[in-house]
């Protein structure tokens, strides 16, 4: 009787089954930018060592001993055109000058005597023969001529002594620095001798090694001899110094062929001044050097009305997550410019759409989402200054 009231109970107190509404799909909380074309200023990374625009080197036109070195016939040293570094010995070409003196004198006597000869034999001849042409050498033409060339050796016999002497004393024939000397006070040299070696200091190249796709965003002088203010500006830093300090240059020209190695061209920029110590807002900026390495920035073209999105929203290289009617949707795109930040779209966006910039990993598209839109944070996209854009990169 006690088994089966048990059981009894057991059927009679089950519990009923629930009936409630089935449960909502969890969605994402991400947070988004609505994308807007806008001006974009492309800027090209690269980098490069000092280059002379101008070298010279220093070759003795003469022989001699070197009697006197100056203070800056050193590496390193500090010249203007026409500055005497070196003087020689003098004695053999003031003998030679005085020699080339006195055979000037020679030639212009014995010229005057073959004048006054000729002069006689055509007044003897017109006198005995009348109105018959004598020969030239009865008038002495020939020698008179001989005599008029006489003089012109001496001449130039003259001014190469004068010249040669003054060659004695070796002048700078350019304005800038001396990087290595080859004499000292006492060396005889020769003509041809390699005395030093410097370069010009008014301006300095540096070498850009530029991917070829990205020479359509560039501008490059056309002419080497025509102006050189419509080449790209280039900003250069020295990073190792601090505050950082930043020189300004300008693309003067191209190299002549693309390397087929790397498919990079290389730009030379030319700087204006460099080897100066300067101030620019109250600091001073010290001289740049020869084999100095600096990085550059190339300003590109400014392109209009383009989509720019963060680096980071873009996956693999190729895609992207957009929200659609509240859901996650991944997206094929083009990219047209690639930086460190920013890169510029093509294909693949449109004006308006909802861009995805939490950092996500593999997401299936029609996933639910929330958003919080990111312009109310901070607008990953780039910087703005008046509605412009301006970033580095490279074009893929």
């Amino acid at each position: 009787m006690l088994f089966v009231l048990a059981a009894y109970w057991i059927k009679t107190s089950k519990p009923e089954a629930s009936t409630g509404k089935p449960t909502e799909k969890p969605s994402m909380l991400v947070q988004t930018q609505v994308l807007t074309p806008q001006p974009f200023e492309l800027m090209v990374e690269s980098f490069g060592v000092v280059q002379a625009k101008h070298r010279s080197e220093l070759n003795a036109l003469v022989s001699g001993q070197v009697r006197q070195v100056s203070p800056e016939f050193k590496a390193g040293g500090r010249v203007s055109e026409g500055d005497i570094l070196l003087s020689l010995d003098t004695s053999d070409y003031e003998l030679a000058l005085q020699e080339a003196l006195g055979n000037l004198a020679n030639s212009e006597l014995a010229l005057a005597e073959e004048k006054a000869r000729s002069e006689q034999a055509l007044r003897d001849w017109n006198s005995r023969k009348g109105s018959i042409e004598g020969s030239d050498f009865t008038l002495r033409r020939p020698q008179l001529k001989a005599s008029q060339e006489n003089l012109k050796t001496a001449q130039a016999r003259l001014k190469k002594a004068r010249l040669d002497l003054e060659r004695c004393q070796v002048r700078a024939t350019f304005s800038g620095r001396i990087q290595s000397t080859f004499v000292e006070k006492g060396s005889v040299v020769n003509p041809g001798l390699l005395l030093a070696s410097g370069y010009d200091t008014s301006a300095a190249e540096v070498r850009l090694a530029v991917p070829s796709a990205a020479l359509q965003y560039l501008t490059v002088p056309e002419s080497i001899s025509g102006p050189t203010r419509d080449g790209s500006i280039v900003r250069f830093t020295n990073g190792l110094l601090k505050p950082a300090q930043v020189w300004e240059g300008q693309v003067i020209r191209s190299e002549a062929a693309i390397d087929s190695a790397t498919q990079q061209l290389y730009l030379v920029a030319e700087i204006v001044d460099p080897f100066s110590r300067t101030t620019v807002n109250s600091v001073d900026r010290h001289p740049l050097a020869l084999g100095q390495y600096l990085e550059a920035d190339i300003v590109g073209k400014r392109l209009e009305d383009v989509i720019t999105v963060p680096s980071s929203t873009i996956y693999q290289g190729r895609y992207i997550y957009v929200v659609e009617e509240g859901l996650l949707q991944r997206r094929e795109v083009e990219i047209v410019w690639a930086a460190g930040e920013v890169s510029i779209l093509g294909k693949g966006v449109n004006e308006g759409d909802e861009l995805i910039t939490t950092s996500l990993g593999q997401v299936s598209s029609g996933t639910p989402v929330r958003t919080k839109s990111s312009l109310n944070d901070a607008d990953l996209s780039a910087p703005r200054d008046s509605g412009d854009v301006s970033k580095k990169g490279a074009a893929l």
